[in-house]
């Protein structure tokens, strides 16, 4: 029994278990810490979300999306400009003498449509670039250069219609609001942030560990093998495309609302790689070393940044090259496989006896 609690494939698996413990420690964090540190773990909340968008894609998949921030942004600017409409034309704009704003925009200031349309919008840029790049058959390699300039080309957008987006200074006190239009205070807004970052994390299970993941995983190892089964691979590629573009736009808007700022540094190549960062360093390929190495680079960033501030980019280099070199599955990934290793040989060394 206890080899089969803790075999690889168990729900109730060792990853499970570390997942309880760290939801566990996330919902007694605020207990035992000032408004300051809540605030940084709000932000690592979302970003655990965003972590998890991408993790499908490029840990179950395969396709390492090197703009998928554009996402984040879509999601995090249509809620904030839609916020920001509340109390009329945002300063934003008539302080460069737009006395009108687009009639978009008087629409969005309802918040269920700023909402639902930040998701939708995410979905349908998602469900055009993955048709356009998919049934081109563009591999890997190429699908990362183009998602890479598209994350550049989006953040020169967001910089260059100042008027409409805040340009370089972002769009700021955006409410701490999602479908009413209560503004919900910090330490009650962390608890609403963690149930979604629970909700996403069982849904992400319950997708990666149905029939409907293993051929996201067979994608991944062998797509001419399952187009030869008669597969549509490409369907099933765009599907995942815009389930993970949903996701990381939800993730924009619980950071633009929990932070209440959304500026082009968050949405172009720069947060782009960072998340790649954040699920090396995890491990890609489970939900687990996602949430992991989230909280581990959003931490040491600012505890090292706090202490350290010349020194945190050399430290954070070093932190890249570290796993790259020594621990290239990651933290999750190499502790899961140690495990699974160890419990083979014992297994193995039974059998001989």
């Amino acid at each position: 029994m206890k080899q089969k609690l803790f075999s690889k494939d168990n729900p109730m698996s060792m990853m499970f278990i570390i997942d309880i413990l760290l939801f566990v420690f996330l919902a007694i964090f605020p207990l035992f810490v000032n408004e300051f540190r809540l605030q940084i773990m709000a932000k690592c909340l979302c970003y655990i979300v965003f972590a998890y968008s991408l993790d499908l894609l490029w840990g179950y998949v395969g396709l390492m999306s090197m703009g998928h921030a554009v996402f984040f942004g879509i999601g995090a600017y249509i809620v904030a400009i839609g916020y920001s409409m509340e109390g009329g034309i945002p300063s934003y704009m008539t302080s460069l003498g737009v006395m009108k704003a687009p009639g978009i925009y008087y629409v969005l200031a309802h918040k269920p449509i700023a909402f639902f349309a930040a998701l939708i919008g995410c979905g349908v840029v998602a469900s055009i670039l993955g048709a356009f790049l998919f049934t081109k058959k563009v591999n890997s390699v190429f699908f990362s250069l183009i998602t890479f300039a598209l994350a550049r080309v989006f953040e020169l957008l967001i910089i260059n219609q100042q008027k409409y987006t805040g340009g370089a200074n972002g769009i700021t006190q955006v409410p701490s609001k999602l479908l009413v239009d209560v503004e919900i205070p910090d330490n009650i807004y962390y608890f609403v942030l963690l149930g979604i970052v629970v909700l996403v994390y069982v849904f992400c299970r319950y997708l990666t560990n149905s029939r409907y993941g293993l051929i996201l995983e067979a994608v991944r190892e062998n797509e001419d093998r399952l187009n030869f089964f008669g597969y549509n691979v490409v369907r099933f590629k765009v599907v995942v495309f815009i389930i993970s573009a949903v996701i990381a736009g939800l993730a924009g808007i619980m950071f633009a609302t929990s932070q209440s700022f959304i500026g082009p540094s968050n949405v172009g190549i720069s947060a782009s790689t960072a998340v790649l960062v954040w699920l090396a360093l995890g491990g890609r390929g489970n939900i687990t070393g996602a949430t992991v190495g989230t909280l581990v680079v959003c931490w040491a960033e600012s505890l090292f940044s706090e202490q350290l501030t010349d020194y945190w980019n050399i430290i954070y280099g070093i932190m890249v090259l570290l796993v790259v070199f020594f621990i290239p599955k990651g933290i999750v990934g190499t502790l899961r496989e140690a495990v699974y290793n160890k419990r083979t040989e014992a297994r193995h060394n039974l059998e001989l006896e």
